[in-house]
């Protein structure tokens, strides 16, 4: 029981401790009312930023790299798709998600996006970089269901595919 506290103590203090960072993802410097393109392994992001009063507003649409996913399925499962603003070592300042419901997926297919940052608490002098992270499963079928494995037979129904931050 007590090594079992201390597991926990200690998940929950390195937990709050760890920085964010994306100092490996792609960026691209922040820019205003002007389009901009990110592209990564599996999602290449069109976005336009503005700011209203305190917050960054970034809407667009990210595109499915659908020729380079490692496996091709038919349907996609809980896309969790994520901005982050950080500064030039790659130190999240804010970040912002969107959550999207099961899709059936082809070549071409646009998820839109519009998220909404604050930056008041972001220093002026701060030079600012945007990065984007995903998460998501992809399986022929259309319900998720607890197994994703048949260890008899070695088949994989779902895989699960992802880019974000690091802690540092």
């Amino acid at each position: 029981m007590l090594q079992k506290m201390f597991i926990i103590s200690l998940f929950l203090f390195l937990s709050g401790c760890g920085a964010s960072s994306v100092a490996h993802l792609d960026s691209n410097p922040l820019s205003f009312d002007e389009n901009e393109q990110l592209s990564m392994r599996h999602w290449e992001f069109v976005y336009l930023n503005t700011l209203d009063n305190d917050y960054y507003l970034l809407e667009g649409k990210a595109l499915l790299l659908y020729e380079n996913l490692p496996v091709k399925r038919e349907w996609l499962h809980d896309l969790r798709l994520t901005v982050y603003l950080s500064d030039d070592q790659g130190a999240v300042l804010a970040r912002d998600s969107q959550i999207y419901h099961t899709r059936r997926m082809r070549p071409g297919i646009e998820v839109p996006f519009s998220f909404q940052l604050d930056a008041g608490h972001i220093p002026a002098a701060t030079d600012i970089f945007v990065a984007f992270g995903y998460s998501m499963w992809i399986s022929e079928h259309r319900f998720l269901g607890g197994r994703h494995a048949r260890p008899l037979t070695g088949d994989i129904d779902a895989f699960q595919i992802r880019q974000g931050p690091l802690l540092r």
